[in-house]
């Protein structure tokens, strides 16, 4: 396995790390920007927040990379749009991704759906009930 790959490799499974984090703590947004001291991550639940600061700016730039690949993040006014499909904890979300810039840095906003099973199930029992 070549470098580029066991670094790709690490940023899903740090990504996978933090969105399991974010839905333990009942987060449903979690954003990334970059400050002087690495890239900051909040998870964000309602006005609540919790934070940590990713130091590794190689780690830093192959989480960015896999996350505005995965998201197909597209250019719409002043912000970056896309979304992605992410297995957490044995359940599937569709996560709403934004890119937008600050002081001329990206940042990201990772908007966390529902359990998309869970959705689907729920669509599918409410039809049957109507009819």
């Amino acid at each position: 396995m070549s470098s580029k790959e066991r670094e790709a490799k690490r940023a899903v499974e740090y990504l996978n790390r933090l969105l399991h984090e974010a839905v333990e703590a009942g987060a449903d947004t979690v954003e990334l920007e970059r400050v002087p001291g690495g890239l900051e991550i909040c998870f964000l639940a309602g006005g609540t927040g919790l934070g940590t600061v990713l130091q590794d700016r190689t780690l830093e730039a192959e989480l960015v990379e896999l996350i505005v690949h995965r998201a197909g993040l597209e250019w719409v006014g002043k912000a970056s749009h896309g979304a992605m499909n992410w297995g957490i904890g044995g359940k599937d979300f569709r996560i709403a991704v934004e890119e937008y810039d600050s002081f001329d840095e990206s940042c990201f906003r990772l908007k966390l759906g529902k359990d998309r099973r869970r959705s689907t199930r729920n669509a599918r029992e409410s039809q049957r009930r109507k009819t």
